[in-house]
């Protein structure tokens, strides 16, 4: 695996993320230094329940009911 700028961003935002209480990155689509990282392509039968239940807290607010609008 090659070490550089790209690997040290996404090795902090995920220790970040992680710290943070994000339990669901998407990565995009699966390639080999994602996989070196630690990335694992899911089906989308498992994928897509935990996306949802990462959008939606214990009270039943959506993330993004919790976030700023974007001016674009």
């Amino acid at each position: 695996m090659e070490s550089g700028a790209g690997t040290v961003q996404l090795v902090t935002l995920g220790a970040l993320l992680g710290r943070s209480g994000i339990q669901v990155w998407d990565l995009g689509m699966p390639m080999d230094y994602k996989k070196a990282l630690g990335g694992v392509a899911l089906p989308r039968d498992r994928y897509l329940p935990m996306l949802k239940r990462s959008y939606v807290d214990g009270d039943g607010l959506t993330r993004e009911a919790l976030l700023p609008r974007s001016p674009i």
